[in-house]
């Protein structure tokens, strides 16, 4: 599974493959930008990224 966000507009999205992820993403992005009602991306300073590991049981 994987999980995309889109952090000026808060859309986010997921799919079974990196691929279908970003396709579904942009996909998303496209109609919260095509809403009328949908407020205005908001500039981002900054973004990190960062990939963690943890142990399960």
């Amino acid at each position: 599974m994987y999980v995309a966000w889109e952090p000026q507009t808060g859309v986010a999205s997921q799919g079974k493959s990196l691929d279908e992820a970003i396709e579904n993403i942009k996909e998303a992005i496209e109609l919260y930008l095509e809403d009328p009602d949908a407020e205005t991306p908001k500039p981002i300073n900054k973004i990190t990224i960062a990939t963690i590991k943890i142990k399960t049981p």
